[in-house]
């Protein structure tokens, strides 16, 4: 499959890990992809948790990290160690599935989720431009042979218009005596 939905995902993790919050549209631009498609993303990041997208009527839409966000980047918690330690030390003095924090493991398969659905979408993404790509190169070429048979009819127009225009001057002609 395709590494680089895989790499610009890990780079918008890595915006975020590094800036705390970006603009979808700078994020975009910072990642070479289209708004729609980094927005694909977010959505699909901020369904796992780890990604929230606040709209706004003036800025367009903003990315901050999410609850979950620790165990985003490449499926290893990035929270500082002594944070990780307590989190560990509270997860292991409760009962599991009662602490509200899901265990790494568990994040890192819906991380992985998460990106394989990306790279579903993208792959039928590819499909999809390859077929309008073939449908373009189609639709080219019959416009080419419409243009060309306008010209034809163009030029017999006018071959037509002059021999109508002769034959006007023929019959206007006198007779000779």
């Amino acid at each position: 499959m395709d590494d680089d939905v895989s790499t610009s995902m890990d780079q918008l993790i890595g915006l975020l890990e590094s800036k705390g919050s970006i603009k979808m549209s700078d994020a975009s631009r910072e990642l070479s992809a289209d708004k729609e498609r980094v927005e694909s993303w977010a959505k699909m990041l901020e369904k796992a948790g780890m990604v929230e997208i606040h709209y706004s009527v003036i800025g367009g839409a903003i990315l901050k990290k999410g609850p979950k966000f620790a165990y985003a980047s490449r499926g290893a918690p990035t929270a500082p160690l002594p944070a990780r330690k307590a989190e560990s030390q509270a997860q292991k003095a409760s009962e599991p599935g009662k602490s509200g924090i899901a265990p790494a493991s568990d994040m890192q398969q819906e991380y992985a989720l998460i990106r394989k659905r990306i790279d579903e979408e993208e792959t039928i993404i590819d499909k999809d431009l390859k077929l309008l790509y073939d449908e373009h190169a189609i639709i080219a070429q019959y416009m080419s042979t419409l243009i060309a048979e306008g010209n034809k009819l163009s030029e017999n127009i006018e071959t037509l218009r002059q021999l109508v225009e002769k034959s006007r001057i023929e019959k206007d002609k006198p007779m000779p005596a």
